[in-house]
């Protein structure tokens, strides 16, 4: 049982009424990665994320989120119109292998592990 008081402090999160579901992924490209081909993949990356048409319009988010010792991680949160979960991994897989195909365009590829 949730409080009165919590409850009338936050959100309520309906899940039968939901017409997404929120896509995250972290890419780990290579250290190899030029500051050149990363700018150039960004801008594709959120180019194909924005213009896929089950993706919302807005907010979608691809950007940079870390240097690291091992690779340079790239976020990907965008939400996918759809409420089925099997619809999901369809377009969720679809916007990977672009993904990937863009990565490989770009000259780089995902870092390798250790």
């Amino acid at each position: 049982m949730i409080p009165n008081s919590e409850l009338s402090a936050g959100q309520l999160d309906v899940v039968g009424r939901r017409d997404r579901i929120l896509w995250r992924s972290t890419l780990g490209l290579s250290l190899e990665t030029t500051p050149v081909q990363l700018d150039r993949l960004l801008d594709r990356l959120r180019q194909v994320v924005d213009d896929h048409e089950r993706v919302l319009d807005d907010p979608s988010l691809v950007r940079l989120n870390a240097a690291g010792p091992d690779a340079l991680d790239v976020e990907v949160h965008a939400y996918i119109l759809t409420t089925d979960w099997n619809e999901f991994q369809e377009i969720r897989e679809d916007l990977l292998m672009i993904i990937l195909r863009e990565i490989e365009a770009a000259g780089t590829t995902l870092a390798a592990p250790d």
